[in-house]
C-alpha cells in the first residue's frame, strides 16, 4: 500500500496505523484480551495522539477503521479536528441487524471459511476475479476466532 506520507509531508505530520487481526497469532476470544472493539481501538489512538502531542488530528479510517475515527472524535474531541470516515463499518438496521446473530454464529463455527463465503456472495458476476480472489485471501488470512471476534465487536 503506498504511504501517505509524500503527499502531505510538506503541510502535515502523518501516521498510519493498521489494527492487529491481520496477524496469524493466536488470539483470544472477546473480553480476554483487551485492545480488539473499536471503543478500545479508539482509546489506544487517543492516547497515541496525547504522546506524541500532534494536536488536533484529521482522522481517516475506512471500514472498520472509520468507526473507530469517529469514535476517536469524541475520545475528547480536542485530539480530532475533523474525521474522513470511508465506507464505515456502524451498527446495521432492519433485515442486516436481524443475520448478524446468525453471522455471527456461522463466524464462530465456520471462522475464516464462513468471510470468504460472504466475500463470495458480495461480487456481481462482472466483477474482474483477480479482485474478488484478492479479498476471498484476504479473508482466509486470519485465524478463525479472530473473525468472530471482530464480527461480534462490530
Amino acid at each position: 500500500m503506498p504511504s501517505a506520507r509524500p503527499a502531505c509531508a510538506d503541510s502535515r505530520r502523518c501516521g498510519c496505523t493498521h489494527r492487529e487481526p491481520r496477524s496469524t497469532r493466536p488470539r483470544p476470544l472477546r473480553g480476554t484480551r483487551p485492545g480488539q472493539h473499536p471503543a478500545e481501538m479508539a482509546d489506544d489512538l487517543a492516547a497515541l495522539l496525547g504522546h506524541v502531542g500532534t494536536g488536533p488530528a484529521i482522522a481517516v479510517g475506512h471500514s472498520m477503521g472509520g468507526q473507530v475515527v469517529n469514535l476517536l472524535a469524541v475520545r475528547p474531541p480536542a485530539l480530532v479536528r475533523s474525521v474522513i470516515a470511508l465506507d464505515p463499518a456502524h451498527s446495521a438496521h432492519g433485515g442486516e441487524a436481524a443475520e448478524m446473530p446468525g453471522q455471527l454464529a456461522r463466524y464462530r463455527a465456520r471462522g475464516a471459511e464462513a468471510a470468504a463465503d460472504l466475500v463470495v456472495g458480495a461480487f456481481s458476476e462482472g466483477a474482474p476475479v483477480s479482485l474478488r480472489t484478492a479479498h476471498i485471501r484476504t479473508m482466509l488470512g486470519p485465524l478463525d476466532h479472530v473473525i468472530a471476534q471482530f464480527y461480534a465487536g462490530i
